[in-house]
């Protein structure tokens, strides 16, 4: 008689382990608790029942369940035959039983089952590669029937451990099932075993237990779909040294979870691992303001289904937020390193920065095309740091204001001279910023346009002494329904009087002051204290006031830098980093120059189709680009048809015309005087059309038709307009950003190419497309057996981002980035709203205030001001 622990006799129990099959053990009695008394019955059996009896039983259990199984035996190739010259002790002897029946029902038995071995067959299929059986203790144990090529026996030998990681992770995939690294062994420095676990190995969690008195027990725990049951797959690998090599000593293959679908396999761990493509897909829509939602839904369409799409929508937000966090504290630091690399590999570039107290303050930056730009069409500058409606550069934690440089192209496109990231919109700031800006293009320009704010004012006298300063008319303008009462404003037409005095481009300064007084006392606002500031700087801001200088039309309000902002917002994000924001620039830049080039393959490329019979169209064709052209042909076509010699005089031996001007019904509109010298070509017109636009009117080209004048004269021809005023090496693969001129890239690029145009000449064909797809999946063999693979590991995964940020990782920290700061005209961060819109505003919902008992529509029982008043009485009350 044995005896446990508690007193009571021991009970017998049998073993059915995967190391003791059928081996009888004293184990206590109790069924509640038990004092886990354990003593062997009888010796351990010999090696050779511990592996025939887990396949005997198994194949009983299969005659049993499954009736149809016996007409399978019958078709067995060797019968089952035993003799007594067969060692039944000798598992491995060729003629052995269990191999033989093994050998012959390999695909319908199984001998080993984790670390328990299977009595029961459960006859229940969850799809028809699956099997379902139930272990001793009552589990359920799952497996899937997959390939013998895929399946990593015990004995197989790989040359690396990356190729057993692979090789268990293509049978993981196709049985259903995710697979984590597990336990090192190691021996004198060296490692000798390493495990391979299915994702659900490891002890389950235990249960979430709530404490009355603990409030601490009450908090909900973080949700998580991915849980561990103490599932036993695994394959353990042992390094040969001898063969330097990595051999399976043991593969365990029953799962006791449910594994997952067939049809949910794009849903599993393993297939949602998110490939470099689809991370550089990721990116690259960030770039370009694509958020990863919107992104993923994207490139399901592409990829025709969800299916074929590796990682959900959470996956793609993950990745997304990875790359912030690698850039993180190292922001500003990349950010410089990135432009002072561009300053040692690209030419002409400049950038300049400065840093206080450790922190990021303020960056300029230029390269060598924004500075051919600006020697080209530099004449007009406008840049614009409005905080309303620029103040799409909020940073994680800190807030800098983008100041585009911005001018006009030979094609009237907008063009950026150069960019800026201050820390705040003070005077000081200004003035560093067109330091850096006049020390990168060495010259100043004839016009600077800004709105009205007074630190830029400052900065301009100071820096720009040469440049012309305008205000923007449309900011002063568009101040007028708010400025001037609203009764007067509807009731009268002052808002159409002032428009159309002050946009008017003919008149001198002495005839607009003349009729701004008639203006003002014909409504009586004389005392009008808006007005009278605005006429008192009317030479910053009316047309009349520039009329000499060259160009003045060409830029009335800062509507150009407007457009650059928003243009450059379309790739900006909240949420970017400065590191992410340059690469939003870079990106729009390019789209910028893209439209360039465009234009000037427009150029090149239209053929000449003229519309009168004039040489002088011809010459201007082969002179101007094909903007500029277009408005050039049709002055000269309204000159010839519109345009007629009224009267000509000789004034002091210079001939002087009165030109007719006509509209589009024959009316009489306005006669201009053109005075024309017959010898030096000399011309000029009453409208001021040249020093406005740049390029000739139609009231000249009236007169070179009388005087029979052919070609252009050079005096005439602003070489701003011309086709050719830019080199053609800025428009080369190389001086482009958007573009990845690595021969990695280069080569990806193309053999992705080259795989499309196979798609699309073979889309019609399944039989060339299965073969296509056959000559992939041999060559994708080739490429893992010569060892091929996407490496893994968060270093791995750092070295992507490195890559596809364009950044290594800083590991010193030199630059912090700048902390955020309240700029002038942030107000709520909200944009301003026009009197209309406030006007327009639904009242607010009347409801009960619980605190109060009344209908209130200004707060509500959280904020009540009888709370507040509650408080203080107890407050002052005391103890």
């Amino acid at each position: 008689m044995v005896f446990c622990h508690c007193g009571k006799d021991a009970t017998t129990r049998t073993s059915w382990t995967l190391k003791n099959p059928g081996r009888c053990f004293y184990a206590c009695a109790g069924q509640v608790a038990r004092c886990g008394f354990f003593e062997w019955l009888d010796e351990k059996r010999c090696q050779a029942c511990t592996d025939i009896i887990p396949g005997l039983l198994r194949a009983k259990n299969d005659l049993e369940c499954l009736p149809n199984l016996s007409s399978k035996f019958d078709a067995l190739n060797s019968p089952i035959v035993m003799n007594n010259t067969t060692n039944i002790e000798d598992s491995n002897s060729p003629l052995s039983p269990i191999n033989v029946f093994a050998h012959n029902l390999n695909d319908y038995i199984e001998v080993e089952v984790n670390n328990e071995h299977i009595i029961n067959d459960v006859p229940i299929q969850e799809e028809e590669d699956i099997v379902v059986s139930i272990s001793p203790n009552g589990t359920k144990l799952y497996t899937r029937k997959v390939a013998e090529h895929l399946i990593p026996v015990k004995g197989c030998r790989f040359k690396s451990f990356e190729d057993g990681l692979q090789t268990f992770k293509s049978y993981a995939e196709k049985v259903g099932f995710s697979v984590r690294k597990g336990q090192t062994k190691w021996w004198k420095d060296a490692v000798t075993h390493k495990y391979l676990r299915c994702n659900k190995a490891g002890n389950p969690q235990p249960k979430h237990k709530f404490d009355t008195l603990d409030k601490g027990s009450l908090k909900q725990k973080r949700r998580s779909r991915f849980t561990t049951c103490d599932c036993k797959v695994h394959i353990l690998l042992n390094f040969d040294e001898a063969q330097n090599e990595w051999v399976v000593v043991t593969f365990d293959e029953y799962h006791n979870h449910p594994l997952v679908s067939s049809i949910n396999k794009d849903l599993n761990k393993i297939s949602k691992k998110l490939p470099f493509s689809t991370k550089q897909y990721i990116h690259n829509m960030s770039i370009n303001s694509v958020g990863p939602v919107k992104a993923h839904r994207l490139l399901v369409s592409l990829m025709g289904g969800v299916h074929n799409v590796r990682g959900t929508v959470t996956d793609f937000k993950n990745f997304s937020q990875s790359i912030r966090i690698f850039i993180g504290d190292r922001d500003s630091q990349m950010i410089l390193e990135r432009l002072r690399e561009r300053l040692e590999s690209l030419p002409n570039f400049f950038f300049d920065f400065v840093v206080q107290n450790g922190k990021l303050r303020s960056v300029f930056w230029a390269d060598e095309i924004s500075k051919l730009n600006y020697e080209a069409f530099g004449d007009v500058l406008a840049f614009d740091a409005t905080y309303q409606t620029n103040n799409f550069c909020f940073f994680i934690g800190y807030d800098m204001v983008f100041v585009p440089f911005t001018g006009v192209d030979n094609n009237k496109n907008c063009v950026t001279f150069g960019a800026g990231l201050i820390f705040d919109e003070t005077t000081e700031s200004f003035i560093w910023l067109l330091e850096c800006f006049i020390t990168a293009h060495k010259k100043q320009p004839a016009l600077v346009l800004t709105d009205q704010d007074a630190a830029m004012r400052q900065a301009i006298l100071e820096v720009l002494p040469a440049s012309r300063h305008r205000l923007c008319m449309w900011h002063i303008m568009k101040k007028l329904p708010v400025k001037i009462s609203g009764e007067l404003l509807q009731n009268t037409n002052i808002r159409k009087l002032l428009h159309r005095l002050v946009w008017n481009l003919f008149i001198s300064p002495a005839t607009f002051e003349s009729r701004w007084q008639d203006l003002i006392e014909m409504f009586s606002l004389q005392d009008h204290e808006w007005l009278s500031e605005m006429y008192a700087i009317r030479h910053r801001w009316v047309p009349a006031y520039f009329r000499e200088l060259p160009l003045c039309c060409l830029m009335k309000t800062t509507s150009r830098c407007e457009s650059s902002n928003s243009f450059f917002k379309v790739n900006s994000s909240s949420a970017n980093t400065l590191v992410q924001f340059m690469l939003c620039y870079d990106a729009r830049l390019e789209s910028q120059r893209y439209r360039q080039r465009l234009a000037q393959f427009k150029t090149s490329d239209t053929s000449f189709v003229g519309t009168t019979n004039l040489v002088i169209e011809k010459h201007a064709f082969d002179l101007y680009s094909h903007t500029i052209f277009l408005e050039v042909q049709k002055e000269i076509t309204k000159g010839l048809f519109c345009c007629y010699i009224a009267n000509k005089e000789l004034v002091d031996g210079v001939h002087v015309y009165h030109v007719s001007h006509l509209d589009c019904r024959n009316d009489l509109t306005n006669t201009f005087q053109v005075k024309f010298e017959s010898e030096t070509l000399s011309t000029s017109c009453s409208c001021r059309g040249f020093t406005r636009l740049g390029y000739l009117c139609r009231h000249i080209f009236a007169v070179y038709r009388v005087n029979k004048i052919e070609k252009i004269p050079e005096l005439y021809i602003s070489k701003r307009w011309l086709r050719n005023v830019l080199p053609s090496s800025i428009y080369s693969l190389h001086s482009r950003y958007g573009v990845d001129n690595q021969p990695q890239s280069v080569l990806r690029t193309e053999i992705l190419d080259l795989m499309t145009e196979c798609c699309d000449v073979l889309r019609g064909d399944i039989e060339g497309l299965s073969t296509f797809a056959n000559q992939l999946k041999d060559m994708r063999q080739e490429l893992i057996k010569k060892g091929y693979r996407e490496p893994e590991g968060k270093d791995a995964a750092c070295s992507v981002i490195e890559e596809l940020v364009g950044q290594p990782i800083v590991s010193e920290i030199s630059v912090a980035n700048p902390e955020g700061i309240r700029n002038k005209g942030t107000g709520k961060r909200g944009r301003i709203h026009a009197p209309a819109e406030k006007k327009s505003k639904k009242p607010r919902r009347v409801r009960l205030c619980h605190t109060c008992n009344k209908y209130v529509d200004d707060h509500d029982s959280r904020n009540c001001k009888k709370i507040t008043a509650q408080a203080q009485e107890q407050e002052n009350a005391g103890p």
